[in-house]
């Protein structure tokens, strides 16, 4: 490891470009992504959704915070919303 600190930037603003250039659908989000493509708070998600049995499971890499892969939320995303359809709205 580099103890230069231009460098260290340096690496830091690579690995953000190689994300960056990574398809959405193939990116892991945490509770706070997943809240911002739902439309919800990072909390909401974490205290609400995820525990929901047919929500995608996590990952945890090294005991990390849960993270969950993009498309997999939208593939969810979808069913309900196609589960949703059709039925008329309470007035």
């Amino acid at each position: 490891m580099n103890d230069d600190p231009i460098t260290s930037k340096l690496d830091e603003l690579i690995a953000v470009m190689k994300s960056a250039s990574l398809p959405f659908k193939d990116r892991w989000l945490d509770a706070s992504g997943v809240g911002a493509l739902l439309g919800y708070s990072g909390r909401h998600v974490a205290e609400r959704i995820a525990c929901k049995p047919d929500f995608p499971r996590p990952v945890r890499l090294d005991g990390g915070h849960p993270r969950w892969k993009a498309a997999e939320v939208l593939a969810w995303a979808e069913t309900k919303r196609d589960s949703s359809q059709g039925r008329p709205r309470a007035a």
